[in-house]
């Protein structure tokens, strides 16, 4: 008799437990569900802020059909003239969703409804042609014609020391070629205490120009597949490191045109002969990105970057550079 009532013991504590967990369920699946929902917002464009008319909204609101099954209501619509949508949904505990835009990347993603009223601003980042982002990495088989910022001391072998002359070699963005005269200059350097191992480097800029330092705690592993926009402001006209930066944004001496720059970690000292002079050469090689896009021009899409990256088979060479450039530069021979 003892076991018997023992057993009903046993089963009707297994009976509320389960009736426990079906209710917890029932309870959740109730409580994060809402209903007349009321889904608005604007679209704009991620760069300017700007709405953007007649983006292309498809949107799934899923809600709980049944104790153990989901469902969903599909609706299509656009954003007016102004970027704004509205859509109305019986109920839901989510909406998931895919906006398109002509001139725009598409964006997907899911909302977590937290009241059946919603205000949202969605921003879509401008579809730009790989061709207008320029893209230029460093490769050990190829020095000659990389972009190198460098000054030079030419001494006659035959005359006095006193007699030395100096040439600073700057780098012309815009144009992607090295050059000696300021006027088609966007940035040079000179390199202050090279054979130290804390060397310091003084960046310069040129009319319109300007550098903007990039710190080793804004970036995580790769300055160039980060930080999608380029500042507008904020700017230096010179600038000199102290050992912390992880890369620039450079804005050309346009005022139009602006670049991410990723400096080697490594500064290059060279001698070598002509037949009339001795030359001592001090520079430091660099990484960039030039954006030639002239209605967005400070937007380096991070998704194009790593698609040519992937396709070059470049993108974990590229983290190893970033990694190795967490250190101040040193000097190489």
């Amino acid at each position: 008799m003892k076991k018997t009532c023992l057993n009903k013991i046993q089963l009707n504590t297994g009976a509320s437990i389960i009736l426990i967990l079906v209710l917890v369920i029932i309870n959740n699946a109730c409580s994060r569900e809402f209903y007349n929902i009321n889904w608005n917002g604007v679209i704009v464009d991620g760069v300017t802020n700007k709405p953007i008319p007649h983006a292309v909204v498809k949107a799934t609101a899923q809600y709980q059909d049944n104790i153990d099954r989901t469902a969903a209501s599909n609706k299509s619509f656009q954003s007016d003239i102004s970027g704004h949508f509205q859509s109305l949904f019986d109920k839901a505990y989510h909406i998931s969703y895919e906006i398109e835009a002509y001139g725009y990347m598409s964006v997907q993603s899911r909302k977590n409804l937290k009241r059946n009223t919603s205000l949202d601003t969605i921003r879509l980042l401008p579809e730009i042609s790989q061709s207008n982002l320029f893209i230029s990495l460093l490769s050990e088989q190829n020095f000659e014609n990389q972009p190198y910022l460098r000054s030079r001391t030419f001494t006659p072998i035959k005359g006095r020391k006193k007699n030395s002359t100096l040439e600073v070699v700057g780098f012309d963005f815009i144009n992607q070629k090295h050059s000696t005269h300021p006027d088609s200059m966007d940035l040079k350097m000179a390199i202050r205490n090279h054979q130290s191992s804390s060397p310091t480097i003084q960046f310069n800029s040129f009319k319109k120009g300007g550098i903007y330092p990039i710190f080793i705690h804004e970036v995580d592993e790769s300055f160039f597949l980060e930080m999608e926009n380029a500042p507008t402001d904020g700017y230096y006209s010179s600038y000199k490191t102290s050992g912390n930066e992880v890369g620039f944004f450079i804005r050309c001496r346009d005022g139009q045109h602006y670049v991410k720059m990723l400096p080697d970690d490594h500064i290059c000292t060279l001698s070598y002969c002509t037949s009339t002079d001795s030359i001592q050469e001090t520079g430091l090689r660099m990484n960039y990105l030039l954006q030639r896009d002239t209605i967005y021009p400070t937007l380096f899409p991070i998704l194009r970057v790593y698609d040519y990256l992937n396709h070059q088979s470049l993108s974990t060479a590229l983290i190893e550079i970033q990694q190795k450039h967490k250190t101040s530069p040193k000097q190489a021979n």
